[in-house]
């Protein structure tokens, strides 16, 4: 037993000669901001190994600066046996390097070095005071500039030039960047598509100054000639016995084809020789020289949308030298998710082989379950009717309809009976006293500040009002002013449309009606439903609301989509004003004196964005004092 002991105790002391014995659990030590933590168990000891391990660490730290003034690289161990590891402020330096960050008033950093063998890690963490050089952060700064400047006009100069396009904008104060081209021109921050025969090659010049710096930069870009710009769809239609489609009355009998274009100009063929009728369609532009057209297929046909009509419209735009105020309008109907919003979508319109320009394909106002889905063809009263509000009734010259059949007349105001259709055996005279009854008693209530709300579906008519208003749209107080309503519902308003005549360019306008300032819908003698609900404090409220839901998002992607909607009709609008030279010149009833005078299609749409942002802002500001 004496020997057993003895043996023991031989071998105990042979193991503290190699061991130091610790009592703490973890001893932490900070001298001079510099931590060390040796993580053990509460009764251990710290091996030899251990010891080395800590001794790396401190020498490691020995070489690493309390102070930097520039980048330094950290040190590394011989012994590739260890892994060390850097973090800065929890970051981990795949690099090993502290990069220096210059400052007006200094930065401390906290830098930890791990070193790991086997599986002991040991830590140890360093303050590092990044010393203040107010030259040097200024460099700094005048050096990130730059870089941020390069990376977007990297990012958003294109190298394949298509169509017109904006010039990167920096808004920062104290810097500048101006650009020069050698070939066109810049106007208005936009880069105007000259439309060669073959391809170009351009230089841009880009000269950034900013404190006083100056950097010089160079772009080489390609201009795609005319015939490889991209292609919107085309309709070529071909008339029995090549007749002309000059009346409104009467439909003409042809072959139908319409043919989309993929990404490689490669031709797709939807439809080909399919028979349908045509005829001309419209008002006022059916006096223009440029006709729109009403389209009938024998049966329901799909054209370039998700659903198939039998009737379908192609209109030609001709008073907006944009071509594209339909377009927005549309847009930003079905971006607030009105009811059926008129589908929209540009075409080239061909009639026996002879081009007619750029128009829009979109829906004719009726009912159908696609459209105004509401009840038809029923002999009761309280069935499905659509409305629409038009003074051209009051015209000596305008024939269509008799009152006290096809529409009614309200405080001096014609409401056409759209539907039931006023020409079918199920509509009957009881149904229009019905209706008009609801529009009298319904304009009472309004007239004399009654509750509304048992007779209107108010939410309709706000959207209705924004989108009418924001466009300042001629038509809002006087034709092409929709109501429906369904069986047991509420009256509402909708659809949108005709947009054409808005936004300025109406130049039978008196000057003041024609300013993107002031209200223009609800005035006394424009639209006098709005004229009585703008009377309503709650009414007022409730649009405000409405607006301040669509300011930020919907009206402003409206705003910001103006160049990008003509952009992607270059080629059409290009050829459409070869065929019709209006730009400048075309003078008539609807022509704008500031229309006319911007005498190119980059004015046009200067006029039209600059109206609609102006607009915006004043509406903004008028609405948000209700």
């Amino acid at each position: 037993m004496k020997k057993i002991f003895i043996l023991f105790l031989l071998l105990s002391t042979a193991y503290l000669v190699s061991c130091d014995a610790v009592t703490t659990s973890v001893q932490t030590t900070s001298t001079n901001g510099i931590t060390t933590n040796l993580e053990t168990s509460s009764t251990t000891f710290i091996s030899t190994t251990e010891l080395q391990l800590s001794e790396q660490l401190d020498y490691l730290s020995s070489l690493i600066p309390r102070e930097l003034t520039e980048d330094f690289t950290l040190p590394v161990l011989e012994n590739q046996d260890i892994l060390v590891s850097y973090y800065q402020d929890d970051l981990y330096l795949t690099d090993n390097i502290i990069e220096y960050n210059a400052s007006l008033d200094g930065i401390n950093s906290v830098l930890v070095i791990e070193v790991t063998y086997n599986d002991l890690t040991l830590t140890k963490s360093i303050t590092i005071r990044l010393v203040e050089n107010e030259t040097q952060y200024n460099l700094d700064l005048i050096t990130q500039v730059f870089l941020d400047v390069n990376e977007r006009l990297e990012l958003e100069i294109p190298s394949t030039v298509r169509s017109d396009f904006l010039m990167p904008v920096f808004e920062m104060d104290g810097l500048s960047v101006q650009y020069l081209v050698d070939i066109s021109s810049i106007y208005n921050g936009y880069y105007i598509y000259p439309f060669p025969e073959k391809d170009q090659y351009m230089s841009l010049n880009v000269t950034v100054t900013y404190q006083g710096v100056t950097q010089l930069l160079n772009y080489n870009l390609t201009i795609k000639e005319i015939s490889l710009l991209d292609r919107i769809p085309e309709i070529r239609i071909n008339t029995l016995q090549a007749q002309e489609v000059v009346s409104k009355e009467e439909y003409v009998t042809g072959e139908f084809t319409l043919v989309t274009y993929n990404s490689n100009l490669e031709p797709i063929t939807l439809h080909t020789d399919q028979t349908f009728n045509i005829r001309a369609r419209g008002n006022s532009t059916f006096e223009m020289p440029k006709l729109s057209y009403r389209m009938k297929f024998s049966e329901k046909t799909n054209l370039l949308f998700d659903y198939s009509e039998d009737d379908w419209v192609i209109l030609a735009n001709f008073a907006d030298q944009t071509l594209i105020r339909n377009y927005l309008a549309n847009s930003l109907s079905e971006s607030m998710n009105m009811a059926f919003t008129p589908s929209s979508a540009f075409v080239d319109v061909f009639i026996n082989d002879e081009y007619l320009g750029n128009y829009m394909l979109t829906d004719q106002i009726e009912v159908t379950n696609d459209r105004v889905d509401i009840e038809e063809k029923s002999a009761n009263l309280d069935t499905g009717y659509l409305i629409e509000f038009d003074k051209r009734m009051l015209d000596p010259q305008f024939t269509e309809g008799v009152e006290g059949w096809d529409y009614f007349n309200l405080y001096g105001v014609p409401y056409v009976v759209k539907s039931p259709k006023t020409d079918k055996s199920y509509y009957s005279q009881q149904q229009l006293y019905y209706i008009e009854d609801y529009f009298a008693t319904t304009l009472t209530a309004l007239r004399n500040g009654f509750d509304y709300s048992a007779y209107i579906d108010e939410s309709t008519f706000i959207d209705w009002f924004i989108v009418n208003e924001l466009f300042q749209n001629v038509d809002s107080g006087y034709s092409s002013v929709y109501f429906y309503k369904d069986t047991g519902g509420l009256l509402k308003m909708g659809p949108i449309w005709d947009f054409d005549l808005s936004t300025g360019n109406p130049g039978h306008l008196e000057d003041f009606l024609r300013q993107p300032e002031g209200w223009y819908t609800s005035l006394p003698y424009k639209n006098i439903w709005f004229n009585y609900l703008m009377e309503y404090d709650s009414f007022k409220l409730h649009l405000k609301e409405r607006w301040n839901e669509l300011y930020n998002i919907q009206i402003q992607a409206l705003l910001q989509n103006v160049y990008p909607v003509a952009a992607s009709i270059t080629h059409s609008r290009y050829n459409n004003f070869l065929k019709w030279d209006i730009i400048g010149v075309w003078e008539d009833w609807y022509t704008a004196p500031e229309v006319l005078a911007a005498d190119t299609y980059q004015k046009q749409l200067e006029f039209l964005d600059y109206y609609l942002n102006t607009r915006a802002q004043w509406l903004n500001e008028e609405i948000n004092k209700f």
